[in-house]
This record gives structure tokens, C-alpha cells and sequence, in this order.
């Protein structure tokens, strides 16, 4: 989704619902999306709500090699902070598998990283930058939330599943209801 169109979409529903923390997940494409971006970081910040993004998305329709430099700048312009993830997805070995046949929306392998390294950031597994220098007590901290979020992926993997391929599941065990 364009930052243009979650602006239209989403913006007051988010200042409604008054989260302390927002992940922007979108793409810049234009000049409205770029101001769009700004803006949403801007009213965010007033709001007191604190907007992270990530520095890059991936976008299969980008051919600008300048894309992500002016994101950066409107996102800095807008206060929102940026979480460095371009390099764990170009490093990736399930990169090309990250677009789906119709050239357009993501597979479940991108979904994962990008879901991994918000989850590490929240944890405090790892800063913004993935330059950043940790102590060694914070080393052994984020292994072992590592290591816990990886179990937490795989108990949400297992649930997800379940929603997603048990919806014709039934039980015909007896309720067993107090009296009966």
C-alpha cells in the first residue's frame, strides 16, 4: 500500500485507536506519497505516538534507484524513526521467492523476516541501525529473547495454520454443562 492511500485509509483510525507505537509499512511512488509519508509521521508525533518504518520495503514496482534515499528524507522530515532492514533482505537466501507470481504482493518468506525483525526491535533483540555496538550483557540478552521469539514464531506459525486450514473443523464431544 502507498503511503498516499494509508493516509486516506487509515490515519484518523489509527489517531482513534491511539496506539503508543506505529510500524508504517508502505510505499512511496510520488510526490503525494512522499508528502503523505511526512505528514503521517508529523501527525503522529503530535498525537504522542512514536512511528518507526523500515528503510526499505522491497517494493517489486520500484525502478528508481532513488526510492528509498527520498523516503529516508521524508520519513527524518516527519520524526519517524527508521529500522534498517535493507541489508537482511538483499542478504537473504530466500530473496527471490519474495514476490508473488502476479509481480506484486509479498510471500509468506518475506512476511516472516520483516515480522522477525519488528519483533527483535520491540524486544530490544536489536537496535535501529544494525550498526550498533552491544555490551555483552546485551548480547546475551537478545540471544535469549532470540530464542524465545523463536518459539513464539513457531507457536504463532501453528496458530495461524490452524486458523487458516481449520475452518471446516466440528467436534461432536458432549458438552459437559453443570446439572446435565
Amino acid at each position: 500500500m502507498t503511503a498516499t492511500r494509508a493516509q486516506q485509509r487509515f490515519y484518523q483510525s489509527v489517531l482513534e485507536w491511539k496506539p503508543d507505537k506505529v510500524l508504517l509499512v508502505v510505499m512511496t511512488r510520488t510526490d503525494a506519497d512522499y508528502e503523505a509519508l511526512k505528514d503521517l509521521g508529523v501527525g503522529f508525533a503530535a498525537a504522542g505516538i512514536k512511528t518507526y518504518m523500515f528503510d526499505e520495503v522491497h517494493d517489486p514496482e520500484s525502478v528508481n534507484p532513488n526510492t528509498v534515499q527520498r523516503a529516508l528524507v521524508a520519513a527524518r522530515a516527519g520524526n519517524i524513526e527508521v529500522i534498517e532492514v535493507g541489508s537482511v533482505l538483499s542478504s537473504s537466501p530466500d530473496q527471490a521467492r519474495f514476490v508473488c507470481l502476479d509481480g506484486i504482493h509479498m510471500t509468506e518468506p518475506y512476511h516472516r523476516l520483516m515480522a522477525k525483525e519488528w519483533l527483535k526491535f520491540l524486544a530490544g533483540a536489536r537496535g535501529a541501525s544494525l550498526k550498533l555496538e552491544m555490551s555483552s550483557s546485551d548480547l546475551n540478552k537478545a540471544a535469549d529473547d532470540l530464542e524465545q521469539l523463536e518459539a513464539g514464531m513457531a507457536l504463532y506459525d501453528s496458530f495461524y495454520r490452524w486458523c487458516r486450514d481449520a475452518t471446516d473443523e466440528t467436534h461432536g464431544w458432549p458438552s459437559h454443562k453443570a446439572g446435565t
